[in-house]
């Protein structure tokens, strides 16, 4: 009995990091990005401690770490090893990487708090996902980009920035919103209670429309075509979708009539592939990495940059990361944690594959690729990466599904008698 009730404590309180992690982008101050930053990552390192060092989440999380196949266990704990050594040999200073940069924190402690949450909360994320709380939060956060609007942009345009501070990702978090958002109206069975996640699934949009993000509007018609192969070309399951889209053009042409202006660099697709040409052959002469936080000391010195990116360094921009989370791995923890990461990436494909017939596979395939698509075009954030890093553990830790067997019948039946 008291084992019984220890475990329901222990997944009510995995349930709870998990709402914490979704429910984090709610930590917003407007007009301090540093501290809104600060504060997101270290509530993910104050949870990653309570896990190592209550005794009943330890223990969950050497369970969950043995759900793994041997080879993806070892994967993961390699990875952790990597950004432990690269720390000794960084090319920053000691402090900056543990703490990381201003404004995103990124350092050691950070790393090694995603993979800790990430086999904690993985295995279990896609029941958390399914909770109402859960959407109730991401939309929160929508609702809060939105209202923000007004004096929230960008870093680095005049797009909308909302809790994230950066167009995309706060477009990246909404798309996952609209996700979960529409999941729920699907299952509703009362009329109340689709109009409710109606109207949420539309306030979702706006975000992602107002950020005028190229990924999230991709990965926003990625969903479209999911939902009409699964559900097929009907009023009530495109409803929502049509809706949203009119809805958010409409509030998009009030809230914003000027012509937006852009940076050359910025508002051009080619600039990220120069700086990943740029960015591998770096790691070519440092594979063993430069540690946390150190990827900006090489980008930013690198021979022979494109001259779209020269631009961009001598109009006084830098750029911290190389907008793609396996190069950012690679240059910053070594060629092979960057094997390995992209060895787990290969083992979630094949995952996803072999539980297709999973009843809630609609929502998995659709939040890893709206995380997956945000990782490879976009710099690391902290509550972005770290639900990416639990969504891997999800995927990897999915069980699969039985196959539906047909009833088998007699060839030769037996005769009753009269």
């Amino acid at each position: 009995m008291g084992e019984t009730t220890s475990q329901k404590q222990v997944d009510k309180l995995v349930g709870f990091f998990a709402l914490v992690l979704v429910g984090l982008p709610l930590i917003f101050i407007p007009t301090n990005i540093d501290l809104s930053y600060a504060l997101r990552t270290g509530f993910l390192i104050a949870m990653a401690m309570i896990v190592v060092g209550y005794p009943s989440l330890r223990q969950r999380l050497l369970v969950n770490l043995a759900l793994l196949k041997p080879a993806q266990r070892s994967a993961l704990v390699g990875i952790g090893i990597l950004v432990l050594l690269s720390t000794l040999i960084s090319k920053v200073s000691i402090s900056t990487s543990i703490i990381g940069y201003h404004s995103d924190y990124l350092g050691l402690p950070f790393w090694l708090s995603c993979g800790v949450l990430a086999i904690t909360i993985g295995p279990d994320i896609w029941q958390h996902l399914k909770r109402n709380t859960a959407a109730y939060l991401i939309s929160a956060a929508s609702l809060l980009s939105v209202i923000t609007f007004a004096y929230s942009y960008s870093v680095v345009t005049d797009r909308l920035g909302g809790v994230f501070f950066l167009a995309t990702n706060s477009g990246i978090w909404a798309s996952i919103g609209i996700v979960l958002t529409y999941e729920q109206f699907i299952r509703a069975s009362t009329l109340t209670t689709k109009t409710r996640w109606l109207i949420l699934c539309m306030l979702n949009f706006i975000p992602v429309i107002l950020s005028e993000s190229r990924i999230t509007f991709i990965v926003c018609l990625f969903y479209v075509a999911l939902v009409t192969f699964r559900h097929g070309i009907t009023i009530a399951t495109k409803l929502p979708l049509l809706l949203g889209v009119a809805i958010s053009v409409i509030i998009i042409r009030l809230l914003n009539s000027s012509q937006t202006t852009y940076h050359d660099v910025f508002s051009s697709t080619s600039y990220r592939i120069d700086l990943y040409i740029a960015s591998i052959r770096l790691l070519a002469h440092n594979i063993i990495g430069v540690g946390p936080s150190a990827a900006d000391t090489i980008i930013n010195s690198a021979p022979h940059l494109s001259p779209a990116l020269i631009k961009t360094l001598d109009s006084g921009y830098i750029f911290l990361y190389a907008h793609n989370l396996i190069i950012d791995i690679g240059l910053m923890f070594g060629a092979a944690a960057m094997v390995l990461f992209i060895y787990l990436i290969c083992a979630c494909i094949y995952r996803l594959y072999s539980a297709r017939t999973q009843p809630d596979f609609g929502l998995i395939i659709a939040v890893s690729v709206v995380l997956f698509a945000n990782a490879m075009v976009n710099v690391p954030n902290n509550v972005l990466t770290c639900l990416f890093a639990v969504v891997i553990v999800g995927i990897l830790t999915i069980e699969p599904a039985l196959a539906k067997q047909k009833p088998q019948v007699a060839k030769h039946p037996k005769k009753l008698d009269p």
